[in-house]
Protein backbone atom coordinates (compact mmCIF):
# COMPACT_ATOMS: atom_id res chain seq x y z
CA UNK A 1 0.00 0.00 0.00
CA UNK A 2 1.42 3.39 -0.86
CA UNK A 3 2.29 5.57 1.67
CA UNK A 4 1.71 9.22 2.81
CA UNK A 5 1.60 11.30 5.86
CA UNK A 6 1.17 9.84 8.79
CA UNK A 7 0.40 10.20 12.76
CA UNK A 8 0.43 8.75 15.99
CA UNK A 9 -2.70 8.18 17.41
CA UNK A 10 -3.28 8.28 21.57
CA UNK A 11 -6.18 7.18 22.95
CA UNK A 12 -7.93 7.42 26.21
CA UNK A 13 -8.86 4.59 28.00
CA UNK A 14 -11.54 5.40 31.12
CA UNK A 15 -10.50 3.65 34.82
CA UNK A 16 -12.25 0.63 35.27
CA UNK A 17 -12.80 -2.17 38.06
CA UNK A 18 -9.82 -5.64 36.50
CA UNK A 19 -11.99 -8.57 36.42
CA UNK A 20 -15.43 -7.07 35.65
CA UNK A 21 -16.46 -5.39 32.86
CA UNK A 22 -19.10 -2.29 32.92
CA UNK A 23 -20.25 -0.92 30.13
CA UNK A 24 -19.55 -1.33 26.35
CA UNK A 25 -16.09 -1.18 25.54
CA UNK A 26 -16.99 2.14 23.02
CA UNK A 27 -18.31 3.77 26.40
CA UNK A 28 -14.86 2.69 28.57
CA UNK A 29 -12.69 4.43 25.90
CA UNK A 30 -15.18 7.57 24.65
CA UNK A 31 -16.53 8.37 21.25
CA UNK A 32 -15.32 6.18 18.45
CA UNK A 33 -12.56 8.44 17.13
CA UNK A 34 -11.79 10.21 19.49
CA UNK A 35 -8.07 10.34 20.15
CA UNK A 36 -6.04 12.60 22.78
CA UNK A 37 -2.62 13.52 21.63
CA UNK A 38 0.34 13.73 23.70
CA UNK A 39 1.03 10.90 26.90
CA UNK A 40 0.43 11.02 30.65
CA UNK A 41 2.74 9.95 33.20
CA UNK A 42 -0.01 9.09 35.33
CA UNK A 43 0.91 5.25 36.53
CA UNK A 44 -1.78 2.69 38.02
CA UNK A 45 -2.75 2.78 41.44
CA UNK A 46 -4.22 -0.09 43.38
CA UNK A 47 -5.49 -0.87 46.54
CA UNK A 48 -3.83 -2.66 49.03
CA UNK A 49 -3.73 -6.25 49.51
CA UNK A 50 -5.36 -6.39 52.89
CA UNK A 51 -8.66 -4.69 51.51
CA UNK A 52 -10.07 -8.12 50.63
CA UNK A 53 -13.62 -6.43 50.34
CA UNK A 54 -12.94 -4.55 46.98
CA UNK A 55 -11.97 -5.01 43.65
CA UNK A 56 -8.62 -3.28 42.63
CA UNK A 57 -9.08 0.54 41.96
CA UNK A 58 -7.09 1.16 38.39
CA UNK A 59 -6.43 4.37 37.03
CA UNK A 60 -4.46 3.83 33.32
CA UNK A 61 -2.87 6.25 31.63
CA UNK A 62 -4.07 6.84 27.81
CA UNK A 63 -2.91 4.20 25.46
CA UNK A 64 -0.56 4.67 22.64
CA UNK A 65 -0.66 2.94 18.81
CA UNK A 66 2.93 3.99 17.55
CA UNK A 67 2.41 1.59 14.68
CA UNK A 68 -0.35 3.69 12.89
CA UNK A 69 2.92 5.75 11.77
CA UNK A 70 4.35 3.06 9.78
CA UNK A 71 1.04 3.06 7.63
CA UNK A 72 0.41 6.16 6.91
CA UNK A 73 -2.57 7.46 5.20
CA UNK A 74 -3.98 5.43 2.46
CA UNK A 75 -8.02 4.79 0.88
CA UNK A 76 -9.43 1.67 1.88
CA UNK A 77 -11.89 -0.45 0.36
CA UNK A 78 -12.83 -1.66 4.08
CA UNK A 79 -12.43 -1.32 7.31
CA UNK A 80 -11.70 -5.11 7.50
CA UNK A 81 -8.83 -3.98 5.17
CA UNK A 82 -7.43 -1.17 7.33
CA UNK A 83 -7.90 -3.47 10.35
CA UNK A 84 -5.93 -6.02 8.41
CA UNK A 85 -2.79 -3.72 7.88
CA UNK A 86 -3.22 -2.49 11.26
CA UNK A 87 -2.99 -5.80 12.94
CA UNK A 88 0.22 -6.33 10.33
CA UNK A 89 1.80 -3.03 11.88
CA UNK A 90 0.99 -3.95 15.22
CA UNK A 91 2.91 -7.49 14.77
CA UNK A 92 6.34 -5.59 13.52
CA UNK A 93 6.03 -3.18 15.90
CA UNK A 94 5.53 -5.27 19.21
CA UNK A 95 8.01 -8.33 18.13
CA UNK A 96 11.39 -8.22 20.48
CA UNK A 97 14.13 -6.02 19.41
CA UNK A 98 17.36 -7.51 19.33
CA UNK A 99 18.29 -5.47 22.13
CA UNK A 100 15.32 -7.37 23.98
CA UNK A 101 16.17 -10.63 22.84
CA UNK A 102 19.89 -10.14 24.33
CA UNK A 103 18.83 -9.08 27.56
CA UNK A 104 16.38 -12.28 28.31
CA UNK A 105 19.02 -14.19 26.89
CA UNK A 106 21.64 -12.82 29.31
CA UNK A 107 19.85 -12.38 32.40
CA UNK A 108 18.82 -16.81 32.15
CA UNK A 109 22.89 -17.09 31.34
CA UNK A 110 23.08 -15.70 34.51
CA UNK A 111 19.90 -17.83 36.37
CA UNK A 112 21.89 -21.04 35.21
CA UNK A 113 25.12 -19.76 36.48
CA UNK A 114 23.63 -19.72 39.85
CA UNK A 115 21.77 -22.67 39.15
CA UNK A 116 25.04 -24.53 38.59
CA UNK A 117 26.99 -23.58 41.35
CA UNK A 118 23.73 -25.10 43.46
CA UNK A 119 23.68 -28.55 41.24
CA UNK A 120 26.72 -29.16 39.23
CA UNK A 121 24.74 -30.97 36.56
CA UNK A 122 21.68 -28.13 36.18
CA UNK A 123 20.39 -27.23 33.12
CA UNK A 124 18.20 -23.72 32.56
CA UNK A 125 15.40 -24.72 29.92
CA UNK A 126 13.52 -21.53 28.74
CA UNK A 127 9.63 -22.39 27.40
CA UNK A 128 6.64 -20.40 27.22
CA UNK A 129 6.18 -17.16 24.71
CA UNK A 130 10.06 -16.43 24.47
CA UNK A 131 10.75 -19.93 23.28
CA UNK A 132 8.03 -19.12 20.45
CA UNK A 133 8.61 -16.21 19.34
CA UNK A 134 4.99 -14.87 20.96
CA UNK A 135 6.13 -12.79 23.02
CA UNK A 136 5.10 -9.13 24.29
CA UNK A 137 8.04 -6.38 25.63
CA UNK A 138 6.60 -6.80 29.54
CA UNK A 139 5.93 -10.56 28.89
CA UNK A 140 7.31 -13.06 31.60
CA UNK A 141 10.21 -14.96 31.11
CA UNK A 142 9.80 -18.61 31.83
CA UNK A 143 12.68 -20.73 33.17
CA UNK A 144 12.53 -24.56 34.56
CA UNK A 145 15.49 -25.81 35.88
CA UNK A 146 16.44 -29.53 35.27
CA UNK A 147 18.77 -31.49 37.91
CA UNK A 148 18.59 -34.61 39.59
CA UNK A 149 19.17 -33.71 43.29
CA UNK A 150 16.06 -32.46 43.32
CA UNK A 151 12.64 -34.73 43.11
CA UNK A 152 10.26 -34.33 45.94
CA UNK A 153 8.08 -31.23 46.53
CA UNK A 154 9.64 -30.17 49.48
CA UNK A 155 13.01 -30.36 47.83
CA UNK A 156 11.82 -27.87 45.26
CA UNK A 157 10.70 -25.59 47.61
CA UNK A 158 13.42 -25.68 49.62
CA UNK A 159 15.69 -25.27 46.63
CA UNK A 160 13.61 -22.33 45.14
CA UNK A 161 14.16 -20.54 48.66
CA UNK A 162 18.06 -20.92 48.36
CA UNK A 163 17.63 -19.54 44.38
CA UNK A 164 16.07 -16.66 45.65
CA UNK A 165 18.39 -15.28 47.97
CA UNK A 166 21.91 -16.27 45.29
CA UNK A 167 19.86 -14.39 42.73
CA UNK A 168 19.50 -11.93 45.52
CA UNK A 169 23.31 -11.85 46.88
CA UNK A 170 24.58 -11.63 43.08
CA UNK A 171 22.55 -8.65 42.02
CA UNK A 172 20.61 -10.32 39.78
CA UNK A 173 17.44 -10.37 41.39
CA UNK A 174 14.96 -7.86 42.90
CA UNK A 175 11.33 -8.31 44.07
CA UNK A 176 11.61 -11.90 44.67
CA UNK A 177 8.62 -14.09 45.51
CA UNK A 178 8.73 -17.87 46.21
CA UNK A 179 5.08 -19.45 45.83
CA UNK A 180 5.47 -22.33 47.80
CA UNK A 181 1.89 -23.28 48.29
CA UNK A 182 0.82 -23.36 44.34
CA UNK A 183 0.55 -26.91 42.93
CA UNK A 184 3.92 -26.04 41.19
CA UNK A 185 6.35 -24.14 43.47
CA UNK A 186 7.50 -20.92 41.50
CA UNK A 187 10.08 -18.38 42.11
CA UNK A 188 9.30 -15.06 40.55
CA UNK A 189 11.56 -11.91 40.41
CA UNK A 190 12.12 -8.82 38.51
CA UNK A 191 15.65 -8.59 37.40
CA UNK A 192 17.46 -5.57 38.30
CA UNK A 193 16.89 -2.50 36.05
CA UNK A 194 21.10 -2.61 35.24
CA UNK A 195 19.76 -5.73 33.51
CA UNK A 196 16.27 -4.94 31.77
CA UNK A 197 13.91 -5.39 34.72
CA UNK A 198 12.41 -8.61 33.20
CA UNK A 199 9.67 -10.27 34.81
CA UNK A 200 11.51 -13.65 35.70
CA UNK A 201 9.41 -17.21 36.85
CA UNK A 202 11.32 -20.06 37.87
CA UNK A 203 10.18 -23.49 38.50
CA UNK A 204 12.30 -27.08 38.77
CA UNK A 205 12.13 -30.00 37.20
CA UNK A 206 8.22 -28.93 35.25
CA UNK A 207 8.91 -30.26 31.76
CA UNK A 208 5.55 -29.95 30.29
CA UNK A 209 6.13 -26.60 28.69
CA UNK A 210 9.13 -27.69 27.08
CA UNK A 211 7.71 -30.65 25.70
CA UNK A 212 5.28 -28.07 24.18
CA UNK A 213 7.73 -25.98 22.31
CA UNK A 214 8.30 -28.48 19.33
CA UNK A 215 4.26 -28.80 19.06
CA UNK A 216 3.42 -25.08 18.90
CA UNK A 217 5.75 -24.22 16.96
CA UNK A 218 4.97 -26.82 14.38
CA UNK A 219 1.65 -25.29 14.84
CA UNK A 220 2.99 -21.91 13.85
CA UNK A 221 4.76 -23.01 10.80
CA UNK A 222 1.24 -24.12 9.30
CA UNK A 223 -0.76 -21.47 10.10
CA UNK A 224 0.56 -18.29 8.95
CA UNK A 225 -3.04 -16.51 11.01
CA UNK A 226 -1.84 -17.81 14.19
CA UNK A 227 1.28 -15.62 15.24
CA UNK A 228 -0.56 -12.23 14.36
CA UNK A 229 -3.79 -13.13 15.94
CA UNK A 230 -2.24 -14.54 19.32
CA UNK A 231 -0.18 -11.16 19.69
CA UNK A 232 -3.11 -8.96 19.49
CA UNK A 233 -5.21 -10.78 21.75
CA UNK A 234 -2.01 -11.22 24.37
CA UNK A 235 -2.39 -7.23 23.79
CA UNK A 236 -5.65 -6.97 25.04
CA UNK A 237 -5.63 -9.18 27.74
CA UNK A 238 -2.77 -7.60 29.43
CA UNK A 239 -4.48 -4.03 28.88
CA UNK A 240 -7.45 -5.62 31.24
CA UNK A 241 -5.87 -7.24 33.36
CA UNK A 242 -6.67 -10.81 32.29
CA UNK A 243 -3.58 -12.17 31.05
CA UNK A 244 -2.39 -14.46 33.86
CA UNK A 245 -3.52 -17.67 35.20
CA UNK A 246 -1.95 -16.40 38.93
CA UNK A 247 -4.93 -13.83 38.91
CA UNK A 248 -6.84 -16.23 37.38
CA UNK A 249 -6.60 -14.83 33.87
CA UNK A 250 -6.16 -16.39 30.31
CA UNK A 251 -2.56 -17.92 30.21
CA UNK A 252 -0.18 -17.79 27.23
CA UNK A 253 -0.35 -21.25 26.98
CA UNK A 254 -4.31 -21.69 27.32
CA UNK A 255 -5.09 -18.80 24.63
CA UNK A 256 -2.89 -20.48 22.01
CA UNK A 257 -5.10 -23.61 22.45
CA UNK A 258 -8.16 -21.42 21.70
CA UNK A 259 -6.62 -19.87 18.68
CA UNK A 260 -5.22 -22.94 17.51
CA UNK A 261 -8.16 -24.53 17.86
CA UNK A 262 -10.56 -21.72 16.46
CA UNK A 263 -8.06 -21.81 13.29
CA UNK A 264 -8.82 -25.66 12.80
CA UNK A 265 -12.35 -25.35 13.33
CA UNK A 266 -12.55 -22.35 11.09
CA UNK A 267 -16.37 -22.14 13.44
CA UNK A 268 -17.45 -19.20 10.77
CA UNK A 269 -16.35 -21.37 7.64
CA UNK A 270 -14.22 -18.98 6.16
CA UNK A 271 -12.23 -19.39 2.53
CA UNK A 272 -9.66 -21.68 3.80
CA UNK A 273 -7.03 -19.16 2.24
CA UNK A 274 -7.74 -16.06 5.10
CA UNK A 275 -5.95 -19.08 7.23
CA UNK A 276 -3.17 -20.37 4.66
CA UNK A 277 -2.37 -17.14 3.22
CA UNK A 278 -3.92 -14.14 5.25
CA UNK A 279 -1.07 -11.61 4.19
CA UNK A 280 -2.51 -12.16 0.76
CA UNK A 281 -5.99 -12.24 1.27
CA UNK A 282 -5.85 -9.64 3.97
CA UNK A 283 -7.86 -11.44 5.86
CA UNK A 284 -6.54 -10.95 9.56
CA UNK A 285 -9.07 -8.35 10.08
CA UNK A 286 -11.71 -10.61 9.60
CA UNK A 287 -10.34 -13.50 11.29
CA UNK A 288 -9.59 -11.25 14.46
CA UNK A 289 -13.39 -10.60 14.89
CA UNK A 290 -14.55 -14.20 14.26
CA UNK A 291 -12.07 -15.19 16.79
CA UNK A 292 -14.23 -12.46 19.58
CA UNK A 293 -17.52 -13.61 18.39
CA UNK A 294 -16.90 -17.23 18.50
CA UNK A 295 -15.06 -17.03 22.08
CA UNK A 296 -17.14 -14.46 23.07
CA UNK A 297 -20.70 -15.91 22.13
CA UNK A 298 -20.49 -19.34 20.12
CA UNK A 299 -18.53 -21.48 21.85
CA UNK A 300 -20.43 -24.07 24.16
CA UNK A 301 -18.85 -23.54 27.39
CA UNK A 302 -21.52 -25.68 29.41
CA UNK A 303 -20.40 -28.88 27.41
CA UNK A 304 -17.45 -28.52 25.65
CA UNK A 305 -13.77 -28.52 25.70
CA UNK A 306 -10.96 -28.15 23.61
CA UNK A 307 -8.72 -30.78 22.24
CA UNK A 308 -5.95 -29.27 20.13
CA UNK A 309 -4.79 -32.75 19.70
CA UNK A 310 -7.67 -33.96 18.21
CA UNK A 311 -8.60 -30.83 16.08
CA UNK A 312 -12.02 -31.11 17.75
CA UNK A 313 -14.10 -29.91 21.15
CA UNK A 314 -14.86 -32.68 22.92
CA UNK A 315 -18.01 -33.22 26.04
CA UNK A 316 -16.68 -32.28 29.17
CA UNK A 317 -18.87 -34.96 30.46
CA UNK A 318 -16.92 -37.69 28.80
CA UNK A 319 -13.72 -36.22 30.25
CA UNK A 320 -15.22 -35.84 34.03
CA UNK A 321 -14.78 -32.08 33.25
CA UNK A 322 -18.58 -30.84 33.95
CA UNK A 323 -18.41 -29.03 36.91
CA UNK A 324 -22.48 -28.24 38.36
CA UNK A 325 -21.17 -25.73 40.68
CA UNK A 326 -19.41 -23.72 37.42
CA UNK A 327 -21.30 -25.12 34.31
CA UNK A 328 -19.20 -22.58 31.92
CA UNK A 329 -15.70 -23.21 33.08
CA UNK A 330 -13.15 -22.66 30.49
CA UNK A 331 -11.75 -26.47 29.84
CA UNK A 332 -8.84 -27.11 27.17
CA UNK A 333 -7.18 -30.30 26.89
CA UNK A 334 -3.11 -29.89 27.58
CA UNK A 335 -0.97 -30.92 24.47
CA UNK A 336 1.40 -32.97 26.72
CA UNK A 337 -0.61 -34.18 29.61
CA UNK A 338 -4.53 -34.84 28.00
CA UNK A 339 -5.64 -35.44 32.04
CA UNK A 340 -4.78 -31.89 32.77
CA UNK A 341 -7.06 -29.05 32.43
CA UNK A 342 -5.19 -26.00 31.74
CA UNK A 343 -8.01 -23.82 31.34
CA UNK A 344 -8.92 -24.28 34.64
CA UNK A 345 -7.08 -21.35 36.51
CA UNK A 346 -9.41 -18.96 34.10
CA UNK A 347 -11.78 -18.13 36.83
CA UNK A 348 -12.18 -15.14 35.70
CA UNK A 349 -13.73 -16.33 31.82
CA UNK A 350 -17.19 -14.71 32.26
CA UNK A 351 -15.26 -11.05 32.23
CA UNK A 352 -12.92 -12.43 29.21
CA UNK A 353 -15.83 -13.48 27.52
CA UNK A 354 -17.59 -9.90 27.88
CA UNK A 355 -14.04 -8.28 27.07
CA UNK A 356 -14.56 -10.27 23.88
CA UNK A 357 -18.22 -9.38 23.32
CA UNK A 358 -17.70 -5.44 23.66
CA UNK A 359 -14.27 -5.73 21.34
CA UNK A 360 -15.87 -7.10 18.76
CA UNK A 361 -18.98 -4.76 18.97
CA UNK A 362 -16.33 -1.57 18.94
CA UNK A 363 -14.82 -2.73 15.96
CA UNK A 364 -17.97 -3.68 14.57
CA UNK A 365 -19.59 -0.06 15.25
CA UNK A 366 -16.17 1.49 14.14
CA UNK A 367 -16.08 3.51 10.78
CA UNK A 368 -13.13 4.67 8.68
CA UNK A 369 -13.81 8.29 8.70
CA UNK A 370 -15.11 8.53 12.58
CA UNK A 371 -11.69 6.90 13.64
CA UNK A 372 -9.60 8.58 11.48
CA UNK A 373 -7.75 5.14 10.13
CA UNK A 374 -7.23 3.87 13.35
CA UNK A 375 -9.58 0.54 13.77
CA UNK A 376 -7.00 -1.30 15.75
CA UNK A 377 -6.80 1.14 18.15
CA UNK A 378 -10.24 1.38 19.54
CA UNK A 379 -9.70 -1.75 21.60
CA UNK A 380 -5.70 -1.88 21.27
CA UNK A 381 -2.84 0.23 22.39
CA UNK A 382 0.38 0.56 24.73
CA UNK A 383 1.17 2.69 27.59
CA UNK A 384 4.15 5.13 27.68
CA UNK A 385 5.54 3.00 29.72
CA UNK A 386 6.19 0.22 27.67
CA UNK A 387 7.82 2.73 25.13
CA UNK A 388 9.91 4.17 27.66
CA UNK A 389 10.68 0.43 28.79
CA UNK A 390 12.03 -0.69 25.70
CA UNK A 391 14.32 2.49 25.15
CA UNK A 392 15.65 1.43 28.79
CA UNK A 393 16.70 -2.03 27.52
CA UNK A 394 17.80 -0.53 23.88
CA UNK A 395 20.14 1.85 26.09
CA UNK A 396 21.49 -0.95 28.91
CA UNK A 397 22.20 -2.92 26.09
CA UNK A 398 23.92 -0.31 23.39
CA UNK A 399 25.71 1.02 25.69
CA UNK A 400 27.14 -1.93 27.12
CA UNK A 401 25.69 -1.52 30.35
CA UNK A 402 24.17 -5.15 30.91
CA UNK A 403 27.55 -6.71 30.47
CA UNK A 404 28.74 -4.98 33.63
CA UNK A 405 26.31 -7.15 35.88
CA UNK A 406 27.99 -7.92 39.22
CA UNK A 407 29.18 -11.61 39.01
CA UNK A 408 32.49 -14.37 39.31
CA UNK A 409 32.77 -13.51 35.74
CA UNK A 410 33.14 -10.47 32.87
CA UNK A 411 31.31 -10.79 29.79
CA UNK A 412 31.97 -10.36 26.65
CA UNK A 413 30.76 -10.41 22.76
CA UNK A 414 31.33 -14.27 21.61
CA UNK A 415 29.99 -16.89 20.49
CA UNK A 416 29.58 -20.00 22.70
CA UNK A 417 27.05 -23.09 23.06
CA UNK A 418 27.46 -22.46 27.08
CA UNK A 419 24.43 -20.42 27.29
CA UNK A 420 21.13 -22.39 27.95
CA UNK A 421 23.35 -25.83 27.19
CA UNK A 422 20.84 -28.30 26.94
CA UNK A 423 17.64 -26.91 26.96
CA UNK A 424 15.92 -24.09 24.52
CA UNK A 425 18.02 -21.02 23.99
CA UNK A 426 16.90 -17.62 23.87
CA UNK A 427 18.69 -17.34 20.23
CA UNK A 428 19.31 -14.36 18.19
CA UNK A 429 20.48 -13.37 15.21
CA UNK A 430 22.32 -10.73 16.15
CA UNK A 431 25.05 -11.89 18.43
CA UNK A 432 26.48 -14.10 20.26
CA UNK A 433 27.56 -13.43 24.40
CA UNK A 434 28.98 -15.59 26.57
CA UNK A 435 30.58 -15.81 30.15
CA UNK A 436 34.71 -15.53 29.48
CA UNK A 437 36.52 -18.34 31.14
CA UNK A 438 36.92 -18.82 34.60
CA UNK A 439 36.82 -20.80 37.73
CA UNK A 440 32.85 -20.99 39.07
CA UNK A 441 32.73 -19.82 42.91
CA UNK A 442 31.63 -22.94 44.89
CA UNK A 443 28.90 -23.17 46.99
CA UNK A 444 28.82 -26.04 49.64
CA UNK A 445 25.18 -27.66 49.57
CA UNK A 446 22.78 -27.03 51.81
Amino acid sequence: MASKESQQHTMAVEPREPGEIQGSLADRIGPVGEFVQGSSSSRSRKRKRGDRDHEEDVVKEPLLTPWIASLGVTEYESKEQRLHDEIMAYVHYIQPTPQEVEVRKIVSARVEEVAVRRFRDARVHTYGSVTTNLSLPHGDVDLVIGTRHVETLDEKKRTLFQLRDRLRNDGIATATQVNARARVPVLSFVSTPESGSINIDVTINCTDGVKAIDIIIDHLKRMPALRPLILVLKGLLLQHNFHSAASSGLSSYALTCMTISFIQLNPMNRPKDYFDDPVQTESLGHLLMDFLNYYGSEFPYATSYISVNTASIKSKESKGWDAINVPERLCIECLINPENDIGKPTGKIKAIRALFRDSLSALQSATLEATQSNILGIILGVPQETIDYREHVRRIVDQGLVYQLRSGRSWSKRGSSHILAGGYPIHTAYSHYAPQASKRPRYERD
